[in-house]
Order: C-alpha cells, then structure tokens, then sequence
C-alpha cells in the first residue's frame, strides 16, 4: 500500500503532520512560498502524515542536526533522542501542542525563530519574543514579555528547571557547549545556555 506526502520545497524533507504551516527542519513559511511540494511516495513502513508522535526528529532544529551529522555523530543523537529523550516511546501531547503553538505564535508575527538551537538533547530551536503573548500548552498559559527566549524542554530539562511543562522561557547566554541527554546528569543545575551559529 503507498501514501502520497508532500515534501518542504526548500530543504525537501519529508513533511509528517496535518496542516504545517513552518517547515520543522528548515523553518520555511510553507503557506507564502510560491513553490509548489513534490509528491512523494512512500511505503507502509513509513510513518503516515498525521504520525508527528514517532518522528524523532519532530523537535530537533535543522542547524544543529546537520552540524551533527558533519560530525558524523547523527547515529548517536537519534539514538539518544530515541532512549532519553523519548524515554522509548512517543512524543507526548504536551510536545505536539507546544509545536502546534509555536508554528501559529510565528505566523502571527509574535516570536521568531532565531539563528541558536538549545544546548542539550535534542537540540530544539530557539525563539526570540517580538511582542508580548502567551503560549498555551494544553490549558496551560505562558506569559512571555518582548525579547524574552522561548525553548522546548524535554523531561530531564523540566526537573532541572522545576518546570511544570515543556516550555522554558528566559533571557538565554549563549555558550560553545552541546550535550546528548544522557550528560545532562552531570550538568549544573538551573544552566541556561543556548549555541549561537
């Protein structure tokens, strides 16, 4: 049995999920480019469109994954994405709901995505507050001031932080430093710190 997915007309990635308005790999605005997606045919041991939840590259910002896989480390991410991460299952509905409200929050014009990715495991993108909002996570509320840092954070990070959800939001330093999940351990407690490309 085959399915048709679209794929980004930019970065050409496969596009797994309803109604993407950002490309999650490169950050491209799919609804106002002029460039029309390539089918793309796929077999059942694919993940269908709506399968966002096995996608383990669904929160891991593009930069930071080809930097890696220059490394040739990409095995070792998608590894620690998959066991850390993960923890061996699926992303949760809070992460899906924190993506879904990021892509609207970018289109609306209220955040941006900047140019630095997070420091650990997976390495999600960082983003810059233009104007004050909100970003709801499930019922949820997070209140961000104009130039504040918006970022993803996986369990580990959330008890590091004392959070009550997937979002961390602050005025981030950047820092030459990247670590896998599985480091974050080690790590000093209450460390914010992004990787500026």
């Amino acid at each position: 049995m085959k399915f048709k997915l679209n794929t980004c007309p930019n970065c050409k990635e496969i596009l797994k999920g309803r109604n993407i308005s950002i490309c999650p790999y490169c950050g491209i605005d799919l609804i106002n480019t002029n460039e029309s997606n390539n089918d793309l045919e796929i077999f059942d041991n694919v993940w269908m469109v709506n399968d966002d939840i096995y996608n383990i590259w669904l929160l891991t910002d593009n930069i930071a994954k080809e930097n890696i896989r220059y490394e040739g480390k990409l095995d070792e991410l998608e590894h620690d994405i998959k066991y850390n991460v993960m923890r061996n299952e699926s992303w949760h509905p809070e992460d899906l709901a924190y993506i879904q409200e990021i892509n609207q929050l970018v289109q609306e014009g209220i955040i941006k995505k900047t140019t630095s990715y997070w420091f650990s495991s997976p390495f999600p993108s960082v983003y810059k507050a233009i104007h004050s909002g909100k970003l709801k996570v499930l019922g949820k509320k997070y209140h961000f001031k104009g130039g504040d840092d918006i970022v993803w954070q996986c369990q580990m990070g959330r008890e590091m932080h004392n959070l009550d959800g997937p979002v961390l939001i602050g005025r981030f330093t950047p820092k030459k430093l990247r670590m896998l999940c599985k480091e974050m351990e080690n790590a000093t407690k209450g460390s914010r710190m992004i990787i500026s490309r």
